[in-house]
This record gives C-alpha cells, structure tokens and sequence, in this order.
C-alpha cells in the first residue's frame, strides 16, 4: 500500500513529461536492483525519499506536503501490522531416512515445505523452510527430532543471518 501512495504522487510530479519519466525509470531500476530490501516497507521508504526530492526539485511544494502527511498518517496507522511472517531454514541429517520426520516437523510448526533433499546409501539431509510457532516450540523440535532413531542433527538457521 505503500508503494501505491507513492507511485500516485510520482505520477503527479511526472504528468506526462517524456524525460523525467525516464529518469525516474532508471532511478528506480537502479533502487531496486542495487538496494538491499529486508522488508517490504524499506522500498516503500525509498519512493518516499525519491518523490519528496522530484517534488522539491521541480518547485511542488504543496504536493511535498500532501504526500509527506498522507505517508505520515500511513505509517502510524500501519506500524503494528506484521508484514511478513519469519520463516527458517531446518537442516535434518541422519542415517536412515523415515517419513515419520514429516510428521514430527507437522507437529511442531505452522507452515513447512521441502526444499532439498539428499539421500545416500548411508546418510540423508533434508532442507525445510519452515514456520514455527514460538521460539520454545524451536527447541522442542529440535529435541523432538534429535530423539528420533538414526537422526544425527538437526540445524535451525535464521533468515539472512537475523536473530530476534
């Protein structure tokens, strides 16, 4: 939603005009491709910035101000909100693969989903994105899975190296 209110004002400042509408396209290409957006709202912020400097730049004061206090009004009304839920990386290693490690992983998480996995004669290592639902109930998976016979690990990796 963000992201909409500020396009709305940026289509106000360019109106029509041939070459600040390319550069305000490769301004953005260059944002997006050269910015790194932990969270959704960062771009938003971004655009923000971007459109204040146009509005500025091109003398709309009025339309800094209208799009400064409606981004304002926004940010308040939304700066509780979830934007998106944390998932994991959980990492299975053991020496015989059984379906039941599914089911283990089922009960202790909101949301999984496979994402590689690796079996050998001797071995196997699964790779889950995965939900949980609190950080105990990390601990108790891990434990849950670490009590299942020929399981030799288990790993619970953050996002991008981010812990809570």
């Amino acid at each position: 939603m963000m992201v909409t209110i500020a396009s709305t004002f940026m289509m106000l400042l360019i109106q029509g005009d041939l070459v600040v509408s390319f550069g305000v396209m490769g301004t953005l290409s260059v944002i997006r491709f050269r910015t790194t957006v932990k969270d959704n709202r960062d771009i938003g912020f971004i655009i923000w910035a971007l459109v204040i400097g146009l509005a500025v730049g091109t003398n709309n004061f009025l339309i800094v101000i209208v799009f400064s206090a409606t981004m304002s009004i926004y940010m308040l009304l939304t700066r509780n909100a979830k934007t998106t839920a944390k998932t994991y990386l959980l990492i299975v290693r053991g020496t015989t693969y059984t379906s039941e490690l599914e089911d283990v992983i089922k009960d202790y998480t909101k949301n999984i989903r496979l994402k590689a996995k690796n079996l050998s004669k001797d071995t196997f290592e699964l790779v889950y994105d995965i939900l949980p639902g609190s950080q105990q109930e990390e601990g108790r998976l891990t434990e849950a899975i670490l009590r299942m016979p020929n399981t030799i690990s288990a790993n619970i990796l953050s996002p991008n190296s981010e812990t809570d």
